[in-house]
């Protein structure tokens, strides 16, 4: 029997192989592991001539999977750490707003347009920690240079807002 004239299982922790037997996911760690010494992420027992999908050792579960070689953070890093010198500042500028709060709120008014961007800028920037955060994956599919252009924005906002704020004083 052929894959095409196999019907596709219901259970997706089968698959159909060329001899047309079903195999499962267990099937496939325990073939892997018959000729491999290998050890078990938990307790680090050799898992060579495995016969079940548990460690003898430690009692853990075990599963086949795939990872990447070089897992590429460094721009999200990058780009977390460039977000998080304005946020971190935007939390005390409002820190020490909120313990002077009857000052700050009678000078509102009278505040120069320097701390209002300053305080947007920060406020913009913890936004994009949270947004870096929950989009993670999406930022790590980037292409590299994608990856390195978001990785500097940050940092390069932080250089022009700093002319700004010289040049406007």
């Amino acid at each position: 029997m052929s894959i095409e004239e196999s019907s596709p299982s219901s259970d997706p922790s089968t698959h159909f192989i060329d001899d047309g037997r079903q195999h499962s996911d267990a099937e496939y760690l325990i073939q892997f592991l018959r000729t491999r010494d290998l050890p078990c992420p938990a307790c680090g027992y050799d898992l060579r001539q495995l016969q079940s999908v548990i460690c003898p050792e430690c009692g853990q579960h075990l599963r086949l999977t795939v990872g990447l070689a070089d897992y590429r953070i460094g721009a999200w890093v990058a780009c977390i750490l460039g977000c998080s010198f304005p946020a971190a500042l935007g939390c005390i500028v409002i820190a020490i707003s909120l313990m002077n709060l009857d000052d700050v709120m009678r000078d509102i008014g009278r505040m120069p347009w320097q701390v209002m961007l300053l305080v947007c800028y920060c406020f913009v920037m913890l936004a994009a920690i949270v947004l870096l955060l929950v989009r993670r994956r999406s930022y790590l599919l980037m292409s590299r240079e994608r990856q390195i252009l978001f990785g500097i924005l940050p940092w390069a906002s932080m250089v022009v807002v700093a002319v700004i704020l010289y040049v406007g004083s």
